[in-house]
């Protein structure tokens, strides 16, 4: 199998491809066969052996080195020194001086053990261009031979010739048509960049050096940049000081030589000029100011700089001023409808520099245009702008005309106003009909981004269109919901959460809107626009939703040939009754779980499909995980015809996010016919099903789902009814709100909970009414929301309610339609299972313990991450006969082990004690967090509950810590409880609370260390209470690290017989009181 050729340039090949050559022990070739190894032979002794020829692997650039190897082989038993020095030079085929020209550098002496190689280096150090040859001499003999034996191998030595080839750097510097870099005039503090492009046309590496060299005035305007710069965004600009200062004068880069066969390697690097700010007092501007520095492209090397090229640079800096006549700030114009008129506005520079003019107006669908769109000015230059205004309705127009000094500014605007001449004009008054309809339009009914990478922002467009023929609407757009932090309007350069806007009659106004997921979710809003001015009073809000989630798949192939925007894959000795099989790799790189499907076309132009028994795809649909790779084969039973035919066929596939077509799945099953019509005849996709079971499907859950109802109302008179709903706007989110339903037709009404409950299920069931005003006649839809019924209803589909709108004398219906609905439900996004939410402690004595098991499974594929925290401190009820609700300033409840990893599909059981002091019941509440091991992103959380009964005990163990052990409470604070840092009660703990001391001789002193972990993200001030004897401590405060532990040592000293018990109160200044007890017994 041919791998590539050998590589070289002529004479010079690369090191490993060594043409070695044996002599006899004559030192003659041998003529039997082709000379391989060069030996080095002193009569009767050891040897070694050379190569014949040695050749450097690429040209050489002057005054730069180059490395090879020689590698000489010991194969005797013996230790042998080796001597190798240079004989010859041959430049360009005339001998020269070895001792005046000195080209290669070498280790002249070598030892070399028993059947070992030495690679000797030598460098290639060309002082001119041209062709190298050089001899050496490699003599051996035994380490410890003698000098008659050392004369001998001398003369009997081994010769090597060393090829190499050297060059001149040949760098090509373009610098625009002149070799000059001129950025032209340009404003004070702006900036501009131009291309300067390096190519090597030598065939050897040359590494470069590009040196600006400017007066004290002009070294920090010229700067170098990787990248070109846009001077047209503003938020972009940089200031003076930070930019010029941070900007390198020096770079350096490494060309690759330029190889037979391909194109020379092209270095594009980007001069940039900083105009410096200045500060104009007075009308006088003066001269502009001239900025003149040089590239220097030179050689990076330690010898003193050779200079390739030198490219001048030139720059003009000064104040533009446009000049216009103060009587045409404002332009008033006045044309009948149908017609036009002009009027000139003189622009004059009164600055010191040439400008060019970018000329606008801001509202590009008026009837106000301007012409020409660019201009260029000479300083003192004079020219005149052509506005014309041509009214093609009644309507009066207002406009503003924008002129833009490129690259960046400053800019002027003159208003302009138009007045239409015609008598229709008195007819437009700002005045609403009771009787019209509040004539807002918009392009879409809901606005959808899909899956977008986070950190990433994307816009949409919404269109809105005052259909009203003589009223100007006034709105207020404003974005609610659980995700509106993510959503945001953008007006210009601007975002906000809400903005006010007027629309003209018949115009339409552009609204973008702008989506910023900031986690892997669903995330839910709404845009509110509600009627402000005269249509106030009205109340009428509409509501367009917002959805997108955070993450997107992205599916590429690998182990198949590119060919431009294709994919090449070959099928190879195909025969008329012969199977032949290919395969490739897909792989999802994106951050979320991916679909794909493949289809296979035999005329992709006419979307004619492939038969199946003619080529088969395995997989042809699968779910790719985030991260994951399916390999995909092709199997092909191709007929005679078939391989006659370069292109047997194409392949197909379609991918997307597998988030995304769980929705279209669901949306399918009710949408059918709207869902069709979205996809011309000729898409490939229109007869593929994406609707069915996909293998892995299973494994994805979307973050967030809703279900979705509708009522249908019913129009049962004979001419057209207008209606309008109301409802609980906190709960449900309707579409639409208000409109007119045809004499005999059927509309239906959007209802869905709004994406808040999905954060507070508190309020569930929860029912309320939906009023439908209609021609006087009120009629009432109940609803009811209710999560239990969440997974029976989900799989069933939406389900509708019939209202019919009756005429106005007849009365409304008795029985109310009820439509059951369900909350936004947000997935789990793990396979953590809990088996026991609530865990329930048996009677335990006050003083004594008991343990439960916490059990949790992770049913997933992959490792799961757990954390334990405390929700709340712990409260204890039925303490007295008052009623009263107390809280627990000490550790009631204590886990085993507070977080921990679950392997896929494994089990883990959590020992929870229950430490009560006094009677009462205990209840606690703690948040089991989980997240995917590589995954932190993606967390869930479970909500526990601990609780448990304590009765009083025959011995009752008190001391003074356990007094303000209790603090009672209100009912409304344990209501109003909040996760907050501080309360919770896991930033310091014991492994286990209870320390047994085990059995010791009276008199005697034992010790214990007590390990304290500290949880927290900050450090702690532990203080120590002495516990009563016969237990002591000698430490009685001590500062804990973040994440680290400290030992407590606890001793113990019986001075009777009999068990002992004490308790050790560790007071924090951030996480309350710890308390472990301590259960000591003294023998005789």
């Amino acid at each position: 199998m041919a791998l590539g050729p050998d590589v070289g340039t002529g004479v010079l090949g690369t090191a490993s491809h060594q043409n070695l050559t044996t002599t006899s022990r004559t030192g003659l070739a041998s003529d039997a066969r082709p000379r391989q190894w060069e030996e080095s032979v002193p009569l009767g002794f050891a040897h070694v052996k050379v190569p014949e020829e040695v050749k450097f692997p690429n040209a050489c650039c002057v005054g730069l080195t180059s490395q090879t190897v020689l590698s000489i082989l010991n194969p005797s038993e013996r230790w042998i020194q080796v001597s190798i020095s240079l004989l010859s030079i041959m430049f360009n085929g005339e001998k020269m001086e070895p001792q005046k020209h000195r080209c290669l550098l070498f280790k002249n002496k070598a030892v070399i053990g028993p059947c070992a190689t030495e690679e000797l280096k030598m460098l290639f150090l060309p002082c001119q261009a041209g062709v190298f040859q050089c001899v050496l001499s490699v003599a051996s003999w035994p380490f410890s031979a003698d000098a008659d034996t050392i004369v001998q191998a001398e003369a009997l030595a081994a010769r090597v010739i060393v090829n190499a080839v050297a060059e001149n750097p040949d760098i090509e510097v373009e610098a625009g048509k002149t070799n000059h870099l001129d950025f032209g005039d340009l404003p004070s503090g702006s900036w501009k960049v131009l291309p300067l492009k390096l190519t090597n046309k030598t065939c050897a590496r040359v590494p470069v050096r590009l040196v600006i060299n400017a007066n004290a005035v002009a070294w920090r305007c010229f700067t170098f940049c990787k990248e070109p710069v846009d001077p047209s965004v503003k938020s972009a600009v940089p200031t003076y000081n930070i930019s010029q200062l941070a900007a390198p004068s020096v770079i350096s880069h490494v060309m690759n030589a330029s190889c037979d066969g391909q194109d020379p390697e092209v270095l594009v690097v980007w001069v940039q000029f900083h105009a410096p700010s200045k500060y104009i007092s007075s009308d006088c501007l003066g001269p502009a100011d001239e900025y003149f520095a040089r590239i220097d492209v030179e050689v990076d090397c330690p010898e003193p700089a050779n200079v390739l090229k030198s490219i001048p640079l030139s720059a003009r800096s000064g104040t533009p001023r446009i000049y216009a006549p103060k009587s045409l700030q404002t332009l008033c114009m006045s044309a009948k409808m149908g017609s036009s008129t002009r009027q000139q506005l003189p622009l004059k520079n009164a600055g010191n520099i040439k400008v060019d003019l970018k000329i606008m107006m801001l509202e590009t669908d008026s009837c106000i245009s301007v012409k020409p769109e660019l201009l260029t000015l000479i300083p003192g230059e004079e020219q005149e702008v052509t506005i014309e205004f041509s009214p093609k309705d009644c309507r009066n127009a207002e406009s503003v005309v924008k002129i833009l000094v490129l690259p960046s500014g400053p800019e002027y605007k003159v208003t302009v106003k138009g007045e239409v001449t015609a008598v229709e004009s008195k007819l437009l008054v700002q005045k609403c009909s009771k009787t019209e309809d509040p004539p807002i339009l918009a392009n879409k009914q809901f606005l959808s981004w899909g899956g977008v990478q986070l950190g990433r922002t994307v816009q949409q467009k919404l269109i809105l269109r005052n259909d009203s023929v003589s009223t100007t609407q006034q709105l207020r757009l404003l974005i609610r919901g659980q995700d509106q932090d993510c959503f945001q309007l953008k007006l210009g350069e601007q975002a906000y959460n809400n903005c006010e806007i007027k629309i003209r009659p018949k115009h339409d106004y552009d609204v973008f809107v702008t989506f910023t997921p900031t986690r892997f979710a669903c995330m839910f809003a709404k845009l509110e626009m509600k009627q402000l001015g005269l249509l106030s009073q009205l109340g009428i809000k509409f509501t367009i939703p917002l959805y997108g989630y955070g993450g997107k798949s992205n599916v590429r192939l690998e182990d198949v040939k590119r060919h431009g925007n294709r994919y090449i894959l070959g099928l190879y000795e195909l025969s008329p009754d012969k199977t032949c099989q290919a395969s490739f790799t897909v792989h999802n790189t994106g951050s979320r779980a991916a679909y794909v499907k493949a289809l296979c076309f035999k005329n992709f132009c006419e979307r004619i499909v492939m038969d199946p028994s003619m080529m088969r795809i395995f997989p042809e649909k699968f779910v790719l995980k985030e991260g994951s790779l399916r390999k995909v084969t092709v199997t092909s039973n191709s007929s005679e015809e078939q391989n006659r035919s370069l292109v047997l066929s194409t392949i197909c596939l379609f991918y997307g996010d597998e988030i995304l077509r769980q929705q279209y799945c669901r949306g399918r099953q009710h949408h059918l016919e709207q869902l069709q019509k979205i996809l011309p005849a000729n898409n490939p996709v229109i007869n593929v099903k994406f609707d069915e079971e996909f293998p892995g499907e299973e494994l994805v859950t979307e973050g967030g789902t809703t279900v979705t109802k509708y009522a249908q109302m019913h129009n049962n008179s004979a001419r057209s009814l207008k209606f309008e709903l109301s409802w609980p706007a906190h709960c449900l989110t309707i579409t639409p709100q208000h409109g007119i339903i045809e004499a005999g037709n059927t509309i239906s009404i959007c209802v869905s909970p709004n994406p808040s409950l999905a954060e507070n299920k508190s309020i569930l069931p929860w029912s309320g009414l939906i009023y439908i005003h209609c021609d006087g006649v009120q009629k009432i839809v109940r609803v009811q929301i209710r999560e239990d019924s969440f997974e029976e209803q989900s799989g069933r589909g939406f389900s509708a309610t019939k209202a019919q709108v009756q005429q106005p004398q007849q009365q409304p219906q008795p029985e109310l339609p009820v439509i059951h609905i369900q909350p936004l439900q947000k997935l789990p996004l793990t396979k953590l299972e809990v088996k026991n939410r609530t865990v329930c402690f048996p009677e335990t004595r006050s003083g004594e313990t008991s343990e439960k098991y916490l059990e949790i499974e992770n049913n997933g594929d992959e490792n799961v991450k757990w954390f334990l925290s405390a929700f709340a401190p712990p409260y204890v009820k039925d303490l007295d006969e008052s009623g009263e609700v107390y809280r627990a300033t000490y550790t009631a409840f204590h886990c085993s082990c507070i977080s921990g990893t679950i392997e896929a599909h494994g089990k883990e059981k959590v020992v929870v004690i229950f430490l009560p002091r006094d009677r009462g019941h205990y209840s606690q509440f703690w948040d089991l967090e989980c997240h995917p091991l590589h995954d932190p992103q993606m967390k869930d959380k479970h909500r526990l509950q601990f609780c448990g009964m304590s009765i009083l005990g025959k011995e009752i163990f008190k001391n003074e810590a356990s007094l303000a052990a209790l603090v009672k409470i209100s009912v409304r604070d344990v209501s109003q409880r909040r996760e907050c840092p501080d309360t919770l009660d896991h930033k310091i703990w014991y492994v286990n609370k209870i320390v047994s001391l085990l059995k010791y001789s009276l008199a005697l002193l034992c010790s214990k260390q007590l390990q304290l972990l500290n949880n927290f993200f900050l450090k702690l001030q532990l203080k120590f209470r002495s516990p009563k004897a016969p237990f002591y401590i000698k430490h009685s405060h001590y500062t804990l690290r973040c994440h680290h532990y400290c030992n407590l040592p606890v001793q113990f000293k019986p001075i009777a017989s009999g068990t002992f018990k004490g308790l050790l109160v560790v007071e924090t200044d951030k996480s309350g009181i710890l308390t472990i007890q301590l259960i000591g017994e003294g023998v005789c």
